[in-house]
């Protein structure tokens, strides 16, 4: 099997925040390099749009680019914590910042991810999120939040694992962290060729089959918002 590079079409991940914020009554926010983020990883455009949002909305939900909502879950948005995250599933001792759920009183702590920049090298946030996370009271997102997806049926040098997860069929938001060297498998690891079973489109618009006649859509369009970067 031949990898097949397949870059996320911008197209998808704004009609799929779109039909999102269509179906739960908030608002879409896509955004692009941060003025204030010149000397990091694009990784940190997050962080300081959280804490600028976060002035506006009551809660900001962020998405990273290749993440995609595949069901209308709108309870996201209603955490009891002002910083929610799962956990990762490569290093389950740590946190995987893909998918974040936060609210104004996460500032402080989000001001602090900032300043900390992962030990001053500013490369990754989720770095500095971990380190912090220790000394702070914070939510974990159930793992159908940040799900990497089924193994791949076959792939040169990967074994799949045993034991698959068991929310497979109530997955609402699939990661496909490390687009850009393979996708990651709901063990955590980068394979290359499941990339060649993935159907991103699909993925990116299923969420449309879902019709708001069938569903009561809540109406918040002030106070929560889905935060993406597209850069």
């Amino acid at each position: 099997m031949s990898f097949v590079f397949q870059p996320i079409k911008p197209e998808f991940v704004i009609a799929n925040r779109h039909r999102y914020c269509k179906l739960c009554g908030c608002s879409s926010v896509i955004v692009g390099n941060h003025p204030k983020n010149e000397n990091r990883s694009r990784k940190w455009n997050k962080i300081v749009w959280l804490i600028d949002l976060l002035a506006i909305f009551d809660t900001v939900v962020w998405l990273d680019y290749d993440a995609f909502v595949l069901t209308p879950d709108c309870s996201l948005f209603s955490k009891a914590y002002d910083f929610n995250i799962a956990v990762d599933a490569h290093v389950q001792t740590k946190y995987n910042s893909g998918v974040l759920v936060t609210k104004k009183s996460a500032v402080p702590f989000l001001d602090r991810v900032w300043n900390h920049s992962d030990f001053g090298r500013g490369v990754s946030d989720q770095n500095s999120i971990n380190y912090l996370l220790p000394n702070y009271r914070f939510g974990v997102l159930d793992p159908k939040y940040n799900d990497f997806g089924p193994p791949p049926n076959a792939c040169p040098g990967y074994e799949k694992p045993y034991t698959l997860s068991k929310n497979q069929t109530s997955v609402v938001i699939r990661h496909r962290a490390g687009q850009f060297k393979g996708s990651r498998t709901m063990d955590g690891k980068v394979v290359k060729c499941a990339y060649d079973q993935i159907d991103l489109q699909e993925e990116a618009y299923r969420i449309w089959g879902v019709h708001t006649k069938k569903m009561y859509v809540p109406r918040h369009p002030n106070s929560v918002a889905v935060l993406t970067v597209i850069d």
